[in-house]
């Protein structure tokens, strides 16, 4: 057995993303995004500058990014007076994917989100496990503590949103006992500023795609 199976070939990152991306391609070929249930929104803001996806560092506080004529400042939030770090990777993309799609199907800045933790993991497609627990959990601090500026210049025109993801937030949750039931449930209220721009410029997407490209994208 051991020589057959060293005789196999190993299954790489690369063949297992090929083959995520065949899946991808079949599920969206067979149903669309409404029959599938998988229909969400993202902000006009961050679809056209998102946030960073690797790890600008533990000693950051600021990040920017620009994209022809528009720039992203992201700022840390801070704990005790101490950057808590700057939001980056998938988890935040996924995180505000469901936050914004909740507001638009629901017309409402108030998105619940559950009594435990697993709960709210399932609600965004996350597998459960002790190291998604604590990364996840991390960067949604990270993402709602956060503030961020986009700009727009032009030669003949300037212009600036500074928003944040939520003016308050609840989160009855213990991350190391995560199917623990809180007493009260989790959620987040929405910035009004953000919960307009989104009310007025959300633009839909497929989560599916999000799913498969956002965690891993090529």
């Amino acid at each position: 057995m051991d020589k057959l199976s060293a005789s196999l070939p190993k299954i790489t990152f690369q063949h297992k993303r090929h083959l995520q991306l065949v899946k991808l391609a079949g599920d969206l070929a067979e149903q669309t995004r409404e029959e599938a249930g998988a229909l969400g929104f993202m902000s006009r803001l961050l679809i056209m500058v998102n946030l960073p996806y690797r790890d600008p560092g533990k000693d950051r506080r600021t990040w920017c990014r620009k994209n022809g004529n528009v720039s992203i400042d992201v700022n840390s939030g801070t704990e005790d007076g101490v950057p808590i770090g700057l939001p980056y990777g998938a988890y935040p993309r996924l995180i505000l994917a469901y936050l914004i799609t909740q507001a638009v199907k629901t017309q409402d800045p108030t998105i619940y989100l559950g009594k435990s933790f697993s709960h709210f993991l399932g609600l965004i497609g996350i597998q459960r496990g002790g190291k998604q627990y604590k990364q996840l959990h991390k960067q949604l601090e990270r993402t709602l503590s956060a503030s961020f500026a986009w700009t727009y210049r032009t030669d003949k025109q300037w212009s600036r949103a500074n928003i944040q993801v939520s003016h308050n937030s609840q989160l009855w949750w213990d991350e190391k006992q995560p199917e623990q039931q809180a007493l009260w449930e989790s959620y987040i209220e929405l910035n009004l500023n953000f919960f307009n721009e989104i009310m007025r410029n959300a633009i839909p997407l497929d989560l599916r795609v999000l799913a498969t490209l956002g965690v891993n994208p090529v």
